[in-house]
């Protein structure tokens, strides 16, 4: 989900001072997630039919202000792939959880797609892989 931690950039500066022609300035920033979306804002689940599979993500804030996240849609036939939105602390961390229908075969792709309350990043997409044979 983007950067987080320390960047260090840096970069020469050429001048016509000829005592100080070349300069070095250095730019260091310290970047907060919004939020961090763990292990993996992808989510697999592969099987065999018949075999019931589920995975899970977790939501958390990374702002000093409460989270809410709401559902805005899911790509995916809920008869082939469910999903259900848990809140773990309320206004600090969710989970979603993803269980394949034990009878469905087949490839499926597609995105659960979650709105925030937060004006930075008002959409989360986890994407979904599935194969069942």
């Amino acid at each position: 989900m983007g950067r987080r931690g320390i960047l260090k950039k840096s970069i020469g500066v050429f001048s016509n001072d000829p005592e100080k022609r070349t300069e070095q300035l250095l730019f260091e920033a310290s970047i907060k997630p919004i939020f961090r979306i763990t292990p993996s804002s992808t989510v697999s689940l592969t099987g065999k039919r018949g075999e019931l599979k589920s995975a899970e993500v977790l939501i958390t804030a990374g702002l000093n202000k409460p989270l809410n996240i709401g559902t805005a849609g899911f790509t995916i036939d809920d008869s082939k792939i469910s999903y259900k939105l848990e809140t773990v602390e309320a206004g600090k961390q969710y989970r979603v959880v993803f269980r394949n229908n034990p009878g469905s075969t087949g490839n499926f792709n597609g995105e659960l797609r979650l709105k925030t309350n937060y004006e930075e990043k008002p959409l989360i997409n986890i994407r979904v892989h599935a194969r069942f044979n």
